[in-house]
């Protein structure tokens, strides 16, 4: 862990005149569980925080139930000059919507759990031994005097089970089985959540995943396989972008699979792709190839975002799987 204590993060929430609680551009499930956790816990404590979400980047349908709509701010102030940014699950600066106003704030505190985490707050707690970030918010909550209700603790569970990838990945350590076990206590409804994340598919949704597995490329002797969805195939299925989420994991699941990447196009942006990376070896940190395009995230799943060609985006990560296996 670097930084901060949990307690000095407590005292300098409880100190801030105003807060505003954010997190990464294409929020994921332990993105949105961390949010909406500690806009609960810090509300429960008496502390205003409202969050933001940007129209435009609004998370997968399967994460909005939780979401209380009536507390989401569309827009950033335009006066931050009193307002603590409070950003979650961020890597660094250039991930989050405030890249260009972070300036302007009285403050950031940066709550993470990300090994490369770039520490860009004024205040830092990042803990690259938590599972979760929202395995920090839950830990946040016992320092406030917080309670932990039901609705609390689903939001946790959201981000527990999508970042341990359903307590399979590598960082699934025994906090987070003890984490698992106090919100179930709490009242967690667990096959009612993974109904909601992973089951009750769309049609469209499994026509991508079609597309999706028909396209896959094997590479560096299979060490990389990846495909490719463009907006046709969104357009032509009905899909919408949250959609494309968990087509990556059927792709790590391949025999002799190093890294999984799923290439797509987003949309309003016909020249940017967007990369989703897993590792499927512990040979391979996907975080140190997403850096090398431009992003970040963790040692088994990572991403960025790219202008490169097919070609040279195949080359990219290819050089970067060479780089890291050849040094064994």
């Amino acid at each position: 862990m670097s930084g901060a204590s949990l307690p000095e993060v407590a005292s300098s929430l409880k100190a801030a005149e105003s807060l505003l609680l954010m997190t990464h551009e294409h929020p994921d499930g332990d993105a949105i569980g961390s949010l909406v956790a500690a806009h609960r816990i810090l509300e429960s404590a008496g502390i205003d925080a409202p969050i933001h979400v940007r129209s435009d980047d609004e998370p997968a349908e399967e994460y909005r139930f939780m979401v209380p709509w009536d507390r989401v701010v569309r827009d950033i102030p335009q006066d931050l000059s009193k307002t603590t940014l409070v950003m979650l699950d961020c890597g660094n600066l250039e991930r989050s919507p405030a890249r260009e106003r972070g300036g302007d704030a009285a403050a950031i505190i940066n709550l993470d759990h990300h090994h490369d985490n770039t520490n860009f707050g004024a205040l830092n707690h990042v803990d690259d031994q938590a599972s979760c970030t929202a395995e920090i918010i839950w830990r946040l909550a016992k320092e406030l005097g917080s309670e932990i209700d039901r609705l609390t603790a689903t939001a946790l569970y959201v981000g527990l089970v999508t970042d341990t990838g359903r307590f399979m990945y590598d960082n699934t350590l025994s906090e987070a089985h003890v984490m698992a076990a106090d919100l179930i206590e709490r009242g967690v409804p667990v096959a009612d959540i993974f109904r909601r994340i992973y089951e009750g598919v769309p049609q469209a949704r499994a026509q991508l995943l079609g597309r999706a597995l028909a396209k896959i490329e094997r590479h560096e002797e299979g060490q990389l396989t990846m495909t490719y969805l463009s907006r046709a195939d969104f357009d032509e299925t009905g899909a919408i972008d949250g959609w494309s989420e968990g087509v990556v994991d059927h792709l790590r699941a391949i025999e002799g699979t190093h890294v999984a990447a799923v290439v797509r196009e987003p949309k309003g942006r016909p020249d940017t792709r967007r990369v989703s990376l897993r590792a499927s070896t512990d040979r391979v940190d996907v975080s140190a190839i997403a850096r090398a395009g431009g992003g970040g995230g963790h040692r088994g799943a990572a991403g960025f975002s790219t202008e490169l060609s097919h070609s040279d985006l195949v080359q990219l990560i290819c050089s970067q799987i060479r780089l890291q296996t050849e040094a064994d």
